[in-house]
C-alpha cells in the first residue's frame, strides 16, 4: 500500500526547495531571454531566423530547447553553415548555460534540499 503521508512531505520539501532557488530560477529564466533576444536581432532575415527566430517567443522557446541540449546541433546548424563566426554565439551560450549555470543550480538545489530535509 502507498503511504500518502511521505509522498505529501516529499512535494512540500520540494516546493520550498524551488521557492529557496527562486533567484537562481529567475536568473537562467533571464538568461534565456537576453541570448533569444540577441538571437533574434543577429539572425533577422537569415535562413536561421526564418526557422528558429521568427519572432521573439520562438526565440525564448528554442534557446531554452538549446540549453537543455535536446535539439543542439540542429538549432545551430544553418548559421553555422552560413558563417562558422556566427557559430561562436551558440558556442558562448552553451558553454555558460549548460557547464556553469545549469550546473551551478543542480548544487544550489541539492543543498537546499539537504538543508530542508535536515530540518
Amino acid at each position: 500500500m502507498i503511504q500518502v503521508r511521505p509522498i505529501r512531505r516529499t512535494w512540500v520539501r520540494f516546493m520550498q526547495v524551488m521557492l529557496d532557488s527562486a533567484s537562481m530560477i529567475l536568473f537562467i529564466i533571464s538568461y534565456v531571454m537576453f541570448f533569444a533576444f540577441l538571437g533574434y536581432r543577429i539572425f533577422r532575415g537569415s535562413v536561421e531566423g526564418v526557422q528558429y527566430f521568427a519572432d521573439y517567443i520562438d526565440s525564448c522557446f528554442n534557446m531554452l530547447v538549446l540549453l537543455t541540449t535536446a535539439n543542439s546541433p540542429d538549432i545551430m546548424l544553418p548559421a553555422y553553415e552560413y558563417s562558422r563566426p556566427l557559430a561562436i554565439f551558440f558556442v558562448l551560450y552553451l558553454l555558460f548555460g549548460v557547464f556553469l549555470i545549469l550546473h551551478l543550480l543542480m548544487a544550489l538545489f541539492y543543498s537546499n534540499y539537504k538543508v530542508r530535509l535536515t530540518r
